[in-house]
């Protein structure tokens, strides 16, 4: 049956990866926080294999398309388990779990694939906010049944609160490989956690929402049916979308009040919510999508597909133009996927993607499954993340074309992703998940960075034309930890760049000699030329070249 076929192969694969799990204790000590508010919390932490920069991609790693991989990280014995963007501090923010480091961590975009800060626990979910600076994670002990909820913020590793749920029973339920226990909207207002709890007679759900800046729950509900698989925010906070088998819920926050509940069906951790929660979608073995009449979410589509299909992961646009739908045809080995573009509100059908069929000499076991789906935040993209196998763990779509502007293969399966758009317009993915297929036994996890570059200024490309001289933008801007300074020269000379204060001081030097022309990138860390972090405000970058003097200001925040 393929209930029991799909189950047993995740539960196969959560006892694979636990079977590798070191018995080594790890060499973090952490005062635990048994209360809410500011944190304790003391970590001394040996950095064990920690990254591989862009410059050390695997051998056997293939991209395809118009992205670049802006770097690569690889842990040697620990898993990442999920990971955010955050657009607007140019930070991803990643976590683990498994063997040491079990870690939170965030990394610049726009650096080496070398973190700037983590703080050490056990088995952490993570997620950022795509246009604000909020980081949340949630850490689950298993031994002590305790899930310890934390924010911070991207320039220090110290949370600014920590609240504590007891008894957890599990953040993941039946091992299922996708599922994201913690959202945080893409304004950084709402932080909400979906947790499996202990109760007599069995388990039941829990829903936990915060503003953010705040430890105190805005809404702290024990749901009435049991094991939540999937949780989802609408970028600003209002609305929180839960399925916890066999019901799906809808929170609004803002009064705080239960919106709509309804049967789930057979469902797994399919779920997704619209810009404004007008439209929610779920499924398993049918397809439901249903809109917001006033008062209910009253059916608006029933698919059940023809075959052996069904669905692997949804997603909806910010702008409720767009549906996503990744299908698959359930444990079968070697799996097919497929993608197909709906348009709102006629539910017109603008594309179908076949990843195509394995071979017949796949090796027995590589299922390929849809672990995660989004919308960047403009709508332009949509990413799929999969297990892979024998075609890309990584897709990247535009709406108007079925055929990927991006692909990545890697080595191992990828577990979570998350997309977000610039203001310059390029696009920015983070993905990460196990160095080797998740049906195969080992250790090891992998994080990518990658942009695709659009109109604007990104990483990659650089705002300036060939033959001019000149200051370009700096990305990002604002920063907390390294940002990239672009200059052009129209001809080989003498340059000077320099940052200075308000006052005019100079902080420090970065080029003063001869340069070639052309266009120029030089890193900054915000330290002082004593190697010393700088305060947090507005610098001024100034290039000075035989044909070309010009400013522009740089913000510091901490």
């Amino acid at each position: 049956m393929k209930v029991t076929m799909l189950f047993s192969g995740l539960v196969l694969m959560v006892g694979m990866l636990a079977a590798e799990r070191s018995s080594a204790t790890s060499v973090a000590t952490i005062t635990r926080e048994m209360s809410s508010g500011v944190t304790s919390a003391e970590v001394r932490l040996e950095r064990g294999p920690v990254s591989r920069p862009h410059s050390d991609l695997p051998a056997n790693l293939d991209a395809r398309g118009s992205g670049t991989v802006l770097w690569h990280r690889n842990l040697a014995n620990t898993i990442y388990t999920s990971t955010g963007v955050s657009d607007a501090e140019g930070v991803v923010f990643s976590g683990t779990y498994l063997n040491a480091p079990r870690q939170v961590e965030t990394v610049p975009l726009g650096g080496d694939g070398t973190e700037d800060w983590v703080h050490a626990g056990n088995e952490f979910f993570v997620d950022a906010s795509r246009d604000g600076n909020v980081l949340a994670a949630v850490d689950f002990d298993p031994a002590d049944s305790v899930a310890t909820i934390r924010e911070w913020r991207p320039g220090s590793s110290t949370p600014l609160w920590s609240y504590v749920v007891y008894p957890c029973r599990t953040l993941v339920y039946q091992g299922w490989a996708s599922r994201k226990p913690i959202r945080v909207s893409d304004d950084g207002s709402t932080i909400a956690v979906g947790i499996t709890m202990w109760a007599d007679g069995g388990q039941q759900g829990r829903l936990l929402a915060f503003d953010s800046g705040s430890g105190t729950p805005v809404v702290d509900d024990d749901l009435p049916t049991g094991s939540i698989v999937a949780t989802e925010i609408t970028p600003d906070g209002r609305f929180i979308a839960l399925a916890s088998w066999p019901t799906v819920y809808v929170y609004d926050r803002s009064v705080p009040i239960l919106r709509w509940s309804g049967a789930i069906g057979a469902g797994n951790d399919a779920l997704a919510i619209s810009g404004d929660g007008k439209y929610l979608a779920w499924g398993w073995t049918t397809f439901f999508l249903r809109e917001w009449n006033g008062s209910s979410y009253t059916p608006t589509w029933t698919y059940d597909p023809p075959g052996t299909r069904y669905v692997g992961q949804c997603a909806l646009s910010e702008d409720e133009s767009n549906l996503a739908i990744a299908w698959d045809n359930g444990s079968g080995v070697p799996n097919e996927i497929s993608v197909e573009l709906y348009e709102l509100p006629s539910l017109s059908l603008q594309w179908t993607h076949d990843y195509g069929s394995p071979s017949p000499e796949a090796p027995f076991g590589l299922t390929d499954i849809p672990t995660s789906m989004r919308f960047s935040t403009d709508g332009d993209h949509f990413a799929i993340g999969s297990w892979g196998g024998q075609f890309p763990e990584l897709h990247v779509f535009e709406r108007s074309s079925s055929t990927p502007v991006y692909s990545l293969d890697t080595p191992g399966s990828m577990i979570d992703m998350d997309i977000a758009t610039s203001a310059g317009g390029n696009t920015y993915i983070a993905t990460c998940g196990k160095n080797v297929h998740a049906t195969i036994g080992g250790n090891g996890g992998d994080l990518y960075a990658i942009e695709i570059a659009g109109g604007g200024t990104g990483i990659g490309e650089l705002s300036l034309v060939s033959g001019s001289s000149g200051l370009g933008r700096n990305y990002p801007n604002p920063f907390v930890q390294q940002t990239t300074i672009t200059y052009s020269l129209s001809r080989p000379g003498r340059v000077r760049l320099g940052l200075y204060d308000v006052q005019g001081r100079l902080v420090r030097e970065l080029v003063d000699g001869p340069g070639a022309a052309g266009i120029h990138a030089v890193p900054w860390n915000g330290r002082g030329q004593d190697g010393v972090a700088v305060p947090a405000g507005v610098y001024l970058a100034r290039l000075e070249s035989a044909h070309d003097v010009s400013t522009r200001k740089i913000l510091i925040v901490r």
